[in-house]
């Protein structure tokens, strides 16, 4: 688009003309963000339209007085990956004939994070032409509490008794130090500004800003272990957080039954549960590592009812669906059975868990509605998305939400938080190769950094510069987010100066002076156990016998297998491989003409058509099918779809309807058994015996043993409709029918024979734990 309107201005005087008359002033904001691109269009649009340099270079062109605003901070240009240019604001000014004004006066931090700002940022923001601007002191200027606040560092030692390598110790020890440094914040109850007055902090006032998502399981571990509730923000964070790597692994075994490592992590994972010892267990006795396993008359008794065996049966029955659902409902599906909203509530920050989990089941929906099809690219996506450390979607929070709040330092950019604190400072720039666009002699070309490319080398010190400057402009940003309280983690890796290569680190800063006296902060001394909050021992299990144990862990996983809540579908048990059993809730984020409930195209249109049709006189029938069949996207069929509504219309029980009290696409819900029976009853007719459940079918089948068999299906379906209508009523059903639309024919009426021990038989189902 910007190419394009580019070369619009840029080759037709007319338009040009149009547009300079129409826009008389024209402000660029955030132009630090601005490309080169934008500007031209820009100075295009401000210059006189009919000046000869429209032909030319657009550089010769000058913007008329008055007409162009420009207005940005160069210390914040940190978004080059979106070609942002650096060099073309610092280069704006002169190019432009603008006249220069300086904004230094700053109304959101207070007097302490800002002088401890400008000693610092002074030394690590130095002037460098096309790469660095040069420093601005930012003047306090807020209105209240204007000298309250403070800055605290930690990290200041350097970690002398570890091998360089030992990257996974130092990123524990640093998100040590910064659950600890949130801890004192909150027992120490550290004042923020609240308007115009002070008040003790909450864990909401706190955000945690980190430089990449490298850190965030060691940060989450430390959160946990005192427990301090905390949620992350934006959503490529959140698809590393422990909850959705889990879910996502499991979704990688689905996805790829030959991808072992990915199986057996999931299986030891909360979502199974599988011990080593198990999984140990299952492969001694001759268990195979392969989610098409499934118990036969050969399978020792033990492993039969193993763990393990169990939990493969269920990543089978996930690999079945997923050729018939998106990858939404598979998350969703893969979230009820193993109880994920459930075991969060274990864990202090169990909102967040559920909050996590819905973005990403909603993400999921909207790539599928987007075009997406298929469970490999819906996981590919999700690995770009999760490597995508600058992706700045953020996620809602409760509105009553109160946790501290982890982000990535892109994501905060424009935001302010009472208590800020900068960690993540160990990670290190990672070499990725990628194509990208060099400008040179006046044009541009796509280079490689993977294959030997000149001009790429050419370009290469430039680009390390320029990471280098953008890199510590991050810092700066992430820095004066702060209002109040600003926390900065100078841990570091030994030896590290502070150099080009780790310039998104500790060691800049440090090096920079950042824990000098003469800076105005406070270093933060080890905690010990002086900010560990206090929490009631565990009860003490006498569970020492293992087949008590095990006993007692059996009960419990059947205890947890009972839904409170099912449908008659579920009950049923064969909504898998019979559509005219599938009766599903009504989707209701989709328009009202497109709320098929279950089975086949078709039988969704004749059910719909039925449903709003005319049961007396068959009015509305075609033009009901038309709508309908367009709705299932189904071409062609109309008359078929009609032709089978109609056969319906003659049925004996359809007829009686039409002088009976009936109620169609009847929604029912009653507790039976302890658990919520819940379901949509097609037609039902209100008699003097109780009433009749009425069920339609569009399926055909021959007469022979095939017959009977689906009869009996859904006999079991339509008793367990009676079971609930019986509890809501007080009084007994009098019995069900189904009718089976044919086409050119009336349709077949057929009675349920044997309904009392039927409805007997569903009370047992429901009943029934497992």
């Amino acid at each position: 688009l910007l190419v394009l309107a580019r070369r619009l201005v840029a080759t037709n005087p007319d338009v040009r003309r149009a547009l300079h008359h129409r826009y008389e002033r024209l402000l660029l904001d955030e132009f630090q963000d601005t490309d080169p691109i934008q500007l031209e269009i820009a100075v295009r649009l401000t210059s006189a339209p009919d000046d000869p340099a429209h032909d030319g270079e657009w550089r010769a062109l000058a913007p008329l007085p008055g007409r162009l605003f420009i207005v940005g901070d160069p210390k914040q240009s940190i978004y080059r990956f979106r070609r942002a240019d650096i060099a073309q604001y610092l280069r704006a000014a002169d190019q432009t004939g603008a006249d220069r004004e300086y904004l230094t006066a700053n109304f959101r931090s207070s007097r302490p994070v800002l002088d401890w700002v400008n000693d610092v940022f002074s030394r690590v923001i130095v002037e460098q032409p096309d790469a660095q601007p040069q420093y601005q002191r930012l003047a306090p200027n807020r209105r209240h509490h204007l000298d309250h606040g403070s800055v605290v560092v930690f990290g200041v030692d350097e970690h002398d008794d570890l091998e360089r390598r030992r990257a996974d110790e130092i990123r524990r020890r640093e998100a040590d130090d910064a659950a600890d440094a949130i801890a004192a914040a909150l027992v120490e109850q550290w004042q923020v500004t609240d308007g115009d007055r002070l008040r003790p902090c909450r864990p909401g006032d706190i955000t945690v800003l980190l430089p990449a998502r490298t850190s965030l399981p060691a940060l989450e571990l430390a959160l946990r272990a005192r427990d301090i509730p905390y949620r992350a923000e934006n959503s490529s964070v959140v698809y590393v957080t422990t909850e959705i790597r889990h879910l996502m692994l499991a979704l990688r075994a689905v996805a790829d039954p030959t991808d072992e490592l990915a199986l057996v992590a999931s299986l030891r994972t909360p979502l199974y549960g599988c011990s080593d010892v198990e999984l140990y267990e299952w492969r001694r006795l001759g268990g195979r590592w392969s989610i098409w396993w499934r118990p036969d008359d050969d399978t020792a008794d033990v492993l039969r009812d193993h763990p393990v065996g169990e939990a493969l049966q269920h990543l089978g029955s996930l690999a079945r669906r997923a050729s018939r659902v998106g990858p939404a409902d598979l998350l969703t599906a893969l979230v009820d059975e193993r109880r994920v909203l459930d075991v969060a509530l274990d864990h202090p920050d169990a909102r967040d868990v559920w909050r996590r989990i819905r973005y990403v089941i909603d993400q999921a929906r909207a790539w599928s509605d987007a075009g997406g099809r298929g469970l490999r690219r819906y996981l590919a996506w999700v690995r770009l998305l999760a490597s995508e450390s600058r992706n700045a979607d953020t996620i809602l929070p409760e509105h009553d939400d109160d946790t501290v709040r982890i982000m990535t330092i892109h994501a905060a950019k424009g935001l302010e938080f009472p208590i800020t604190v900068v960690s993540g400072m160990t990670t290190k720039p990672s070499l990725t190769y990628s194509n990208s666009v060099v400008w040179h002699d006046g044009t541009w070309t796509i280079s490689s950094s993977k294959s030997p490319d000149p001009i790429f080398e050419d370009f290469l010190p430039l680009d390390e510069q320029m990471s280098d400057a953008e890199r510590r402009r991050l810092l700066y940003v992430a820095c004066t987010r702060a209002v109040d309280h600003l926390v900065v983690s100078l841990h570091r890796y030994p030896g590290d100066a502070g150099g080009t290569a780790t310039s998104v680190s500790g060691a800049v800063l440090h090096a920079a002076g950042a824990a000098d006296a003469t800076s105005g902060a406070r270093v933060l001394a080890p905690a010990g156990d002086r900010f560990v909050v206090e929490r009631p021992e565990p009860p003490v299990l006498d569970w020492a016998d293992h087949f008590e144990w095990d006993t007692e862990r059996r009960r419990a996983h059947a205890a947890a297998r009972f839904r409170p809540s099912v449908s008659a579908t579920y009950l049923a048990g064969e909504a898998d491989t019979d559509p005219g059993l599938d009766k599903g809730a009504v989707d209701l984020d989709l328009p009202p003409w497109q709320r098929g409930r279950y089975g086949t195209a078709v039988g969704r249109a004749v059910h719909a058509v039925l449903q709003y049709a005319d049961l007396d006189t068959g009015a509305g029938i075609d033009a009901e099918a038309s709508a309908q069949c367009a709705a299932e996207g189904v071409v062609g069929v109309d008359e078929t779809v009609a032709a089978l509504a109609r056969s319906a219309l003659a049925a004996p029980i359809v007829r009686r309807a039409v002088t009976e009290p009936h109620h169609r696409e009847l929604f029912v819900a009653a507790p039976v058994g302890g658990r919520t029976v819940e379901g949509y009853i097609d037609l039902f007719v209100e008699t003097p015996g109780g009433g009749i459940i009425v069920d339609y079918k569009t399926d055909q089948w021959p007469d022979d043993a095939e017959r009977a068999e689906r009869i009996s299906r859904y006999r079991r379906q339509l008793a367990v409709y009676g079971v609930v209508v019986e509890q809501l009523l007080g009084a007994p059903v009098e019995g069900a029918m189904l009718v089976r639309c044919r086409e050119g024919v009336p349709a077949e009426q057929i009675e349920i024979d044997g309904w009392d021990e039927a409805l007997d038989e569903a009370r047992r189902l429901i009943a029934d734990t497992t």
